[in-house]
């Protein structure tokens, strides 16, 4: 193990070009989500939230790149007995495949840390939701222009909060800075 971590250090320390590289890339992104609570007995994406924060983009090949993302966003439930709201903070980490010249495909994590939640009415007020949410992450890239890009992606919660999954839809524009 310790030969491992020397060697890992010494390699690094050699290799300038892969410690010191500076093709990082970075934007923010602003959209919508729309989602829902599995387990609330209502049915639909009905709730519609805001979703918005700063990326940073890492490229390995023409085709691979990681992304890390920060976000704000609104998740919940709207029904006829039910309307919660969850503010949450995002942390997404993930890996993307660059398919045709404008598409991309995505994937990853997403721990979410819970600033506040409200339910308004029905029987949620019961379920205290998890403070850390750890959603999985598909999804698709368009690129519009070289600046600009229209995500879509799926998340749903990878565990359960008491038997409610989290789950969300959101589509975002991508503004490139660097």
């Amino acid at each position: 193990m310790c030969r491992s971590i020397v060697f890992a250090v010494v390699l690094l320390a050699f290799s300038p070009d892969l410690v010191f590289s500076q093709d990082f890339g970075g934007g923010i992104h602003v959209g919508m989500c729309t989602s829902q609570i599995d387990g609330d007995r209502q049915a639909g994406y009905n709730k519609l939230g805001l979703v918005a924060g700063p990326y940073v983009t890492k490229s390995f090949t023409d085709k691979w790149k990681a992304q890390f993302e920060m976000h704000f966003i609104q998740k919940g439930a709207v029904g006829q007995a039910l309307k919660v709201r969850l503010n949450y903070i995002g942390l997404a980490a993930g890996a993307g495949y660059q398919f045709w010249k404008k598409v991309s495909f995505e994937a990853g994590v997403e721990p979410s840390f819970l600033l506040k939640a409200t339910c308004l009415e029905g029987y949620w007020r019961e379920v205290n939701p998890r403070k850390i949410d750890v959603p999985l992450y598909c999804g698709c890239n368009f690129s519009m222009t070289k600046k600009l890009l229209l995500n879509a992606r799926f998340s749903y919660s990878s565990f359960a909060d008491q038997r409610y999954y989290n789950n969300a839809v959101q589509f975002a524009f991508y503004y490139k800075i660097k």
